[in-house]
């Protein structure tokens, strides 16, 4: 386990520091606050690459992380398949970034865009199922409340677009930090958890 948590703790690290301090060594006009990552990302913006492999590497920690915490809870897999794929998918197709006069490709721009809702869709999904998979009341209350700030921070996306930056960048650090928690200390197995309590009882008689 301790493997898995190293890497996944490496790839959220690289992706942290590269959200935040790539816009302070870009020349293409893009803000901390007001510019996403897809704009770090874009076909056009200096220095992309970095942004584009910490997308790719924050994906496959997390399928590697997810696959030891879920194990043989296929249908979470599944789930978490869904929604890495997707936003890893995001880095392969980028979007036009923030001056669309230059020469882009308006496919990876398209593909790009959708990636990005079905990964947040598919974020969604996994914390429903997790919601329903747990059986401690403050883990599904921490579930519960991931879910609503995701929702909360994806409006004030909208709302507020000077400061679409900041809010996704809290979203995604959020979100990821959360996954790395619940895949450390979260129970999945109910079923071994029951077994133990039986194996109790019986010390007991």
């Amino acid at each position: 386990m301790r493997l898995y948590a190293s890497i996944y703790l490496f790839a959220y690290t690289l992706f942290v520091f590269v959200a935040i301090a790539l816009p302070y060594f870009g020349e293409d006009g893009i803000h901390f606050f007001e510019h996403n990552l897809s704009d770090l990302g874009a076909q056009q913006t200096t220095g992309n690459w970095a942004m584009n492999i910490a997308f790719m590497v924050m994906s496959l920690a997390t399928v590697v992380y997810g696959s030891y915490a879920l194990q043989q809870h296929w249908g979470h897999l599944l789930v978490l398949y869904f929604f890495t794929c997707a936003f890893g998918l995001t880095a392969v197709y980028q979007s036009a970034g923030v001056d669309t006069l230059l020469l882009y490709d308006y496919t990876h721009d398209s593909l790009h865009h959708l990636f990005s809702i079905i990964a947040g869709f598919g974020f969604m999904v996994l914390c429903i199922s997790f919601f329903f998979k747990l059986t401690l009341t403050k883990h599904r209350v921490q579930t519960a409340i991931v879910f609503l700030i995701a929702i909360l921070l994806s409006l004030l996306q909208v709302q507020f677009s000077q400061y679409e930056g900041l809010f996704q960048r809290l979203l995604l650090l959020i979100c990821f930090g959360w996954l790395f928690f619940a895949f450390t200390v979260y129970d999945f197995d109910k079923k071994k958890r029951q077994d133990k309590k039986r194996m109790k009882r019986y010390k007991n008689i």
